[in-house]
């Protein structure tokens, strides 16, 4: 496996890993292209750079991917201009959640932690140490970037996910609404002592 920026050619496979590590929630056309909307396709529009792909060299094909947006505040207006208002004729209710809430309560977070990112590994390519290898990727790009900390939300019921998180080193923040919110500093001596 190889980690690498994000190319066009894999939109289709990043896609699909979206779609194969997602609640059956979304399994209409209309929730399709609305999960598309909510994790995907504004990373590949507008972040090559900060996501990552996890490739299959025999097979040449995406399995997996850590995307971030740098910059929140960058994130809320792009994504309020461009991808809200498509939201909003696919999933009412998720439109309603992000413009009333999603943003605002996210937003708290992201002055000591600035980045936001979303990262998935198709089932059959998990524990071979990719999540890892991914986030250390990221946690590069960043540092080199001078961004101090990167956020997500996580289910609390996803017990392999909060655990990834936690042994990595990410920090819980807060616990609301179902879902808990880790952070990690991306500073070097931070970053390191978390450890």
């Amino acid at each position: 496996m190889k980690i690498i920026p994000f190319e066009e050619r894999y939109r289709e496979d990043v896609r699909a890993v979206c779609r194969a590590t997602t609640s059956d929630a979304f399994r209409t056309p209309k929730g399709d292209r609305a999960l598309m909307l909510l994790y995907c396709d504004y990373y590949l529009d507008f972040h090559h750079d900060t996501t990552l792909i996890a490739v299959d060299e025999a097979s040449d094909r995406a399995v997996g991917y850590v995307m971030c947006a740098p910059d929140f505040a960058d994130y809320t207006a792009t994504y309020r201009k461009h991808y809200l208002p498509r939201l909003r004729k696919e999933c009412g209710w998720r439109y309603d959640l992000m413009k009333r809430g999603d943003f605002l309560y996210s937003a708290r977070f992201a002055k000591a932690y600035p980045a936001l990112l979303h990262i998935d590994i198709l089932p059959e390519a998990q524990r071979q140490g990719l999540g890892h290898r991914l986030i250390d990727a990221l946690v590069a790009v960043l540092r080199q970037r001078g961004v101090g900390g990167v956020f997500l939300n996580v289910s609390a019921t996803n017990e392999k996910g909060v655990g990834f998180y936690r042994k990595y080193g990410f920090r819980p923040l807060e616990k609301k609404y179902g879902g808990i919110v880790f952070g990690l500093k991306t500073d070097l001596d931070k970053a390191e002592s978390a450890r």
